[in-house]
């Protein structure tokens, strides 16, 4: 269990830097750090806010390590901490007004999907390679067994 929280905590702030790298990235090309000198608060308070999402998001990525629960119930966990995480730190730091929340929360959806399909198809290639290993090995030491 200590091993978790360790990998929670190095996820968690890896997640923090990224959410800060994304921040600056998307400010700097929307060029809404322009008036950084005027409004340094505000500007902290974006990189605040993507840290905070980032930490959370990356830091609870720890519960598909939960081997109890299965995957359906730390899908919907993560998803669920992930949305509630980002429409909270929306509420505080309004991103989108309601209009567009909506389309923010659907292109939301439709990421996370994408994300955990892409993770999921390479999980399960990485098992097949590992049962396929093993198989050889299996039968490497059966021809072993068979010609002593």
């Amino acid at each position: 269990m200590k091993d978790l929280k360790s990998k929670t905590i190095i996820r968690a702030l890896i997640g923090a830097i990224i959410g800060i790298g994304i921040s600056i990235t998307i400010g700097l090309l929307t060029g809404s750090f322009k008036d950084v000198m005027i409004h340094p608060g505000e500007f902290v308070a974006q990189i605040v806010g993507s840290a905070f999402l980032g930490f959370v998001n990356m830091g609870a990525m720890s519960i598909y390590e939960i081997e109890e629960w299965g995957l359906v119930k730390t899908t919907i966990t993560h998803f669920v901490i992930s949305l509630s995480t980002f429409l909270l730190v929306n509420a505080f730091l309004n991103w989108f007004s309601r209009k567009i929340l909506v389309i923010a929360i659907i292109i939301f959806v439709v990421l996370y999907f994408f994300i955990w399909l892409i993770q999921f198809l390479a999980w399960k290639n990485e098992i097949k390679k590992m049962n396929s290993d093993l198989e050889k090995m299996i039968r490497k030491e059966e021809e072993g067994n068979i010609h002593e």
